[in-house]
């Protein structure tokens, strides 16, 4: 069914809370209401008259609009109120998408991508971080003119400082030779510096110089005599000061590493064991995700069985660890998830997410038996 607002001029973006709370905008920073799921529209007054080319609805209160000559417009009550947050510099822009009530990105021309952790009072551009070619750069699928790679880990803040964990890539997915290895970016003034472009970034294992600055290791984190598939690196952080890198390989089993300097040297890599001595901690190509519990011990994801590929990600177990110096002791598998269909032998990752509930049902599950 079509429904009209009360309008002539063009309306060229749409977006709805739910059900029935939505706004859409357009030129002339046109702005239109509904709160009975688009049956009927009530205009809004922007303090903007620039044409407003993207819009989202935050929630049944709040909502974000934004377009010509670098426009931004807010709203908190309904749209009541529209609240101007125009951007310092001209650009248009064509896209938002924000994430509760604090993050959010709008996205426009020239590359531009303007990234909010306050819930808009500030914006800040795309900055690229610093990079140093290493052994597998040179050697690369691009022959060290582009970087090959990519992320699972998310940001640890460790004593003022941030870590980041990623692999480099011999060639993209998919292509030849697919050889990977862990690197990490580690910030030392994350927590100090406001202006992106002073960040002191360093990608280690690497020796950091008097000077502060770093000379990074030509071969990062890997096991030689383990082949070339060794990615997916996730750090995590214990209460001795030291850090745990953890990988799949194909050979059936996890790999980890320890750094107890912030990252410039870690342990050669090794096959994770329970109770630290124990068998094998078995397990496919397939990421191997560690959390730390508010009980004090660890949380690990895994899949039980010594697949070298990536469909035997079902079922999916979880173990508990106990920190044991600096390493993590890791009790016997539970089994957590499992999917009796037959064409559905991959259970995907999992990440504690407001869209993914499965930590929570993981932690319920630990606690009724007993665990962290």
């Amino acid at each position: 069914e079509l429904y009209r607002a009360d309008t002539n001029w063009p309306l060229l973006s749409v977006s709805f809370f739910d059900r029935e709370v939505g706004w859409v905008v357009g030129k002339g920073g046109i702005i239109f209401h509904s709160v009975d799921g688009g049956m009927s529209w009530e205009e809004q007054t922007s303090p903007k008259k620039k044409h407003l080319f993207a819009v989202e609805a935050v929630s049944r209160e709040k909502c974000w609009a934004a377009g010509d000559w670098g426009t931004m417009v807010h709203t908190q009550d309904g749209g009541e109120h529209w609240t101007d947050r125009t951007y310092e510099k001209d650009m248009i822009f064509n896209a938002i998408d924000v994430r509760g009530e604090d993050v959010g990105w709008i996205a426009g021309e020239f590359g531009a991508v303007l990234h909010t952790a306050d819930g808009g009072t500030t914006w800040s551009g795309r900055h690229i971080i610093p990079y140093t070619n290493t052994d597998q750069d040179d050697s690369n699928y691009f022959g060290g003119a582009y970087p090959a790679g990519w992320n699972v880990d998310k940001p640890l803040r460790l004593n003022g400082k941030m870590f980041l964990s990623f692999t480099k890539l011999r060639a993209p997915f998919g292509r030849s030779p697919h050889v990977g290895e862990g690197y990490i970016y580690r910030c030392d003034n994350i927590d100090t510096e406001g202006d992106p472009t002073a960040l002191d970034w360093k990608m280690l294992p690497g020796t950091v110089n008097p000077d502060n600055s770093v000379d990074t290791a030509a071969r990062g984190i890997r096991e030689l005599a383990w082949g070339a598939e060794q990615e997916e690196f996730d750090l995590i952080d214990l209460t001795s000061g030291a850090l745990i890198n953890t990988f799949r390989t194909t050979k059936g089993w996890i790999g980890e590493s320890i750094s107890t300097d912030e990252g410039q040297t870690w342990t050669a890599p090794v096959k994770r064991r329970y109770h630290l001595d124990g068998r094998v901690v078995r397990h496919p190509r397939a990421n191997c995700k560690i959390w730390k519990l508010a009980s004090g011990k660890y949380l690990m994801w895994h899949h039980n069985n010594g697949g070298t590929s990536f469909g035997q990600r079902n079922p999916a177990f979880v173990s508990i660890g106990t920190q044991a110096g600096n390493a993590i002791s890791w009790g016997e598998p539970e089994v957590l998830l499992y999917e009796r269909t037959k064409s559905k032998r991959c259970l995907l990752y999992t990440s504690p997410s407001p869209r993914d509930s499965c930590i929570h049902l993981v932690c319920r599950l630990l606690l009724d038996k007993g665990g962290g």
